[in-house]
């Protein structure tokens, strides 16, 4: 893992946090989500106590495809390029060199 948000992430599901039909639960509960314009994030506090949002489909693509996520030579995006679109079908991993620009 290449960061303090990749390590996020995998402590954010060891707790139990999962990505179901595009919502986020935790102890059986929906968490509020925010939109920062390009994707959906959540907060967690990491094991040092510091909050650390995570990106809604960087955990479902952590869910599907597991350490390969952490691959820097791999993207988890979103096929149909909707950021509010977190459904299984719709997270892929691809190589960072397909990614389309952002202008």
């Amino acid at each position: 893992m290449s960061n303090n948000k990749d390590t996020a992430i995998v402590e954010a599901f060891n707790k139990g946090y999962r990505v179901i039909n595009g919502e986020v639960y935790y102890q059986g509960k929906v968490r509020k989500l925010d939109y920062h314009g390009w994707c959906y994030c959540f907060g967690v506090r990491n094991s040092l106590g510091k909050r650390i949002n995570i990106k809604v489909h960087r955990l479902l693509g952590y869910q599907l495809f597991g350490d390969k996520i952490f691959n820097p030579e791999l993207d988890v995006c979103h096929k149909d390029n909707n950021p509010k679109n977190n459904l299984n079908h719709n997270i892929i991993l691809r190589s960072i060199s397909e990614r389309p620009n952002r202008n």
